[in-house]
């Protein structure tokens, strides 16, 4: 397992060094949507991109608590089934090369679905 935890990395590095060419050759223009890692921790990134590119005046307020009704868990409660078992071609879209799960394809998928919880 270390062995293919170190082939990830490089893969990872690989594809970074790869972002970076593609960002140093592309448009100007482009630049600010072509995706690059920060060298820094992503939480730090965030916090100092939103500081530095929104002021506060842009900022509505948040409504008052008072104004707002109050939610329940069971109002914003989601749930989906993968039937893996019945599905054979939902199984073919979640295993990877060696039958394990496709975890970054499984962590889209709940990503988008948490965005439509959240909208």
């Amino acid at each position: 397992t270390e062995a293919k935890a170190a082939s990830e990395t490089q893969d990872i590095d690989l594809m970074d060094r790869l972002l970076r060419v593609v960002r140093e050759r592309s448009n100007p223009a482009y630049h600010s949507i072509m995706p690059t890692r920060k060298p820094r921790p992503w939480s730090k990134a965030l916090l100092s991109d939103a500081t530095s590119s929104v002021s506060t005046s842009e900022i509505p307020p948040p409504p008052s608590q008072e104004s707002m009704p109050p939610r329940h868990m069971y109002d914003t409660y989601s749930q989906i089934v993968l039937p893996f078992a019945s599905s054979p071609e939902l199984f073919e879209q979640y295993t990877n090369a060696s039958g394990g799960l496709r975890t970054g394809m499984l962590m889209e998928h709940l990503d988008s679905f948490a965005g439509s919880i959240a909208y």
